[in-house]
């Protein structure tokens, strides 16, 4: 999603943390909270000195107060998706810019409404053949079970958003070109 605006982009992975998402809470508090845990973790690493800027970022759908995370295995999914029709859920999406060069950190969030088609025999088909999919297609690895940018999730299953389709799937985009701008200039 960023290289087009960032042509020198360098990703990496973030070193292996331990996700901790409690079932209830405050969904844009936890989402933060998760951005937060993968700068710190990336900034005890190494990092060449040419880095300026880090950027770590974290999504989670919430149900209300009940947060979801991503599914651990494909029944986890189906019950997701499952519960997702005929629903509205929120999905926020956090990130965290770092400059070195000012040692500012800089938090950044944006949110949406998904709202789910209903059930029926023809939603119910489309989540069966989106359970076969394999990674990195498919529900596994994606907060509340589904890739809202994939067409057999966004064609078929989505009855409408609001809010920013970025952070659906799963950067705050506006929010952090907004902050990123003029950043670079100065």
């Amino acid at each position: 999603m960023l290289k087009e605006f960032i042509p020198n982009l360098r990703v990496g992975a973030v070193p292996a943390i331990q996700e901790i998402i409690p079932s209830k809470g405050d969904v844009c508090f936890v989402a933060q909270a998760l951005a937060l845990q993968k700068l710190q973790a990336v900034l005890a690493g190494s990092l060449s000195d040419s880095i300026r800027f880090v950027l770590t970022a974290d999504t989670l759908v919430a149900h209300g107060e009940h947060i979801l995370g991503k599914p651990l295995h494909i029944q986890e999914a189906k019950h997701m998706l499952l519960g997702h029709l005929g629903q509205t859920h929120t999905v926020v999406s956090a990130a965290w810019l770092f400059d070195r060069q000012t040692q500012i950190e800089y938090p950044l969030q944006e949110t949406a409404q998904v709202y789910f088609k209903s059930m029926c025999a023809e939603t119910i088909e489309v989540i069966a053949q989106y359970l076969r999919l394999k990674p990195p297609h498919g529900p596994l690895d994606k907060a509340g079970a589904y890739g809202i940018q994939e067409p057999l999730v966004g064609d078929n299953l989505i009855d409408r958003i609001e809010g920013s389709y970025e952070a659906i799937v799963g950067f705050p985009l506006k929010s952090f070109m907004n902050l990123f701008q003029p950043l670079c200039r100065s």
